[in-house]
């Protein structure tokens, strides 16, 4: 954009700069493909490699301004964190920068998103089954509000946080040179929607990166040594309150454990009669997760497998699901895993099962 000066006659350039309106053009690009648009974009980079935003602690006080950002709560170092961005966890954005538009909808109306998504998208999804899982797809907020998805907006300045809930979905752009960084955070409220996330990974015969249940168990033994510190060494740490705090009759941390007990209970009553218990391996899982070879379940808790393929497990079959049981029907020997409650720790603990299916 040029200019001419009041005085002087020169002319200056003045740097344009868009308004947010104005980027926001962008759905046009998006809803009707009329113009090759080319986007200079670095995502997902290393911060170990690449440096972080945030300073990480010294073991020296240096004396200058970063120490207070090095030990600040909110400094994303110090945010205990999964892997990847999966499993319906929170998710926690600062930005520096030019602003950033984001669109979000929220968990409970993420089918009917999905659902919109496959609509419009029919040729995608022919070619790619597992698109959603891949963070490619996009849709106008216009669409999806036509097909009664409700979408919300934010605009991010430079300094302000951003936080998404479990399974929404959320999308956006960059309003000119900015620096951002996530972290997922898993509060023990996020329990409850972490086991959700499982069984749907599951329909969808989707991968999990972390297992669950060795997550929960985790909480659960953490928790029962931070009450017994407190009941018996008195010992009154802001750990052992916290975890306090979940626990009891209707704790949090109970509620996700008593959930998780009645699902497997449910389970195990659909089995085949013919099973028969066993001690499982106390290194069943230690170093290498165990996932379902048809749909990746996580088998922590239980499994079912084959001699003659002793690498590959099945969930589907303990289910009670039909087809899986005349699939393993068919082989010979199947080992399969069960559990009981400690009442004493609160803690799962598994047991094997063995049957020949064939005695059906």
């Amino acid at each position: 954009m040029l200019r001419r000066g009041s005085n002087s006659g020169e002319t200056k350039k003045k740097t344009w700069k868009p308004s947010v309106e104005d980027i926001e053009g962008y759905w046009r690009i998006v809803e009707q493909t009329t113009d090759e648009v080319e986007v200079y974009y670095g995502a997902d980079l290393e911060t170990g490699v690449f440096g972080s935003g945030f300073p990480k602690a010294l073991s020296v006080v240096t004396g200058n301004d970063s120490d207070q950002y090095a030990m600040s709560g909110w400094n994303l170092n110090h945010f205990p964190r999964l892997p990847g961005s999966d499993h319906h966890l929170y998710c926690l954005f600062p930005n520096w920068g030019d602003p950033k538009v984001c669109y979000g909808v929220s968990g409970s109306h993420a089918p009917a998103l999905e659902c919109a998504i496959r609509k419009h998208l029919p040729n995608l999804f022919e070619e790619q089954p597992h698109l959603l899982n891949e963070l490619v797809p996009q849709l106008s907020p216009s669409v999806l509000k036509s097909e009664g998805v409700p979408v919300h907006r934010a605009v991010q300045h430079s300094g302000e946080f951003v936080r998404t809930f479990p399974r929404a979905y959320h999308s956006g752009f960059n309003c000119g040179f900015n620096c951002a960084e996530a972290v997922n955070v898993a509060p023990v409220d996020w329990l409850e929607h972490g086991q959700n996330a499982v069984e749907v990974y599951s329909k969808q015969c989707r991968k999990t990166s972390t297992s669950h249940d060795k997550l929960l168990l985790g909480s659960a033994q953490e928790a029962v040594q931070a009450l017994w510190e407190l009941s018996v060494l008195g010992k009154k740490t802001t750990r052992n309150m916290s975890w306090q705090s979940v626990c009891g009759k209707d704790g949090m941390l109970m509620r996700a454990v008593k959930t998780r007990v009645r699902m497997e209970e449910e389970r195990l009553d659909r089995l085949p009669i013919c099973l028969k218990p066993q001690k499982m391996e106390r290194d069943f899982d230690l170093n290498n997760g165990r996932e379902c070879f048809s749909c990746f379940y996580d088998l922590h808790l239980l499994e079912a497998r084959c001699k003659c393929s002793p690498d590959r497990f099945s969930f589907e079959a303990l289910e009670g699901r039909s087809e899986a049981i005349k699939v393993w029907a068919s082989e010979d020997t199947t080992d399969t895993h069960t559990t009981r409650l400690d009442h004493e720790s609160g803690m799962f603990h598994k047991r094997i099962k063995s049957c020949d299916l064939r005695e059906t």
